[in-house]
């Protein structure tokens, strides 16, 4: 596997946690991103997105925009290229189990017993920025591959509704059968378990040509 960016492994957690800030800043050239360790201001601009997608838009009612699971996460922000906060995402890694979708559905069955999972989640966009051109559903897939790499995941998991899902299943993912939840926190909304194997992901990838095949060839543990 190629070298890991030194940006994903010098990133320290803030005293009294375990909670890790990424900051990923759209901009021209190739890669059109740029992944940094985030700030506190980083990870109030990733909540706050969170909130505007999910409180303001989905009409979701939570006490907090933040809950217990953020206390150890990963939390990533995107910034356009003027700095403004459009989208986030949460890594819960395996040492952060249970994950949120574990007070749903029991994982035993659907992982590997040597396995070091993680679980992605509160994946949110601003609206303007949704469409695919805008690269951003790319930067935040970019860096939960290039994080699974830095940590040594074997998978990602997680719940979605069948709305969104046409968008996992182009990264990667898959559903698993027999695996699907009202999700109490999303106003009993059904969901939807889904699995990416990194370890299978490159060989995938490239039996079909996937288009994304280049930008991650290098990243993936185990390649």
């Amino acid at each position: 596997m190629a070298p890991l960016s030194p940006d994903l492994t010098k990133n320290e957690t803030a005293p009294g946690s375990s909670t890790r800030v990424w900051r990923v800043t759209l901009m021209s050239g190739d890669p059109p991103w740029r992944i940094d360790p985030g700030s506190p201001d980083d990870r109030t601009a990733a909540l706050g997105v969170r909130n505007s997608v999910y409180c303001e838009e989905l009409g979701h009612r939570w006490a907090s925009p933040a809950d217990e699971f953020d206390d150890r996460a990963h939390i990533c922000v995107v910034r356009d290229p003027s700095n403004v906060p459009i989208a986030s995402v949460r890594i819960l890694g395996p040492e952060g189990r249970p994950f949120e979708i574990e007070t749903f559905l029991d994982l035993t069955h659907v992982l590997p017993k040597d396995s070091r999972p993680a679980e992605m989640n509160r994946f949110a966009i601003l609206p303007p920025h949704r469409k695919i051109s805008s690269s951003v559903h790319l930067a935040l897939f970019k860096f939960s591959i290039d994080l699974a790499a830095s940590e040594r995941f074997s998978h990602f998991v997680l719940a979605t509704k069948a709305q969104v899902a046409p968008i996992y299943r182009y990264l990667g993912f898959e559903q698993v059968p027999g695996y699907s939840f009202d999700h109490r926190t999303l106003g009993n909304e059904r969901h939807d378990l889904f699995l990416l194997s990194l370890r299978d992901m490159l060989d995938k990838f490239r039996r079909t040509q996937h288009p994304l095949l280049r930008l991650f060839e290098t990243a993936v543990p185990g390649s």
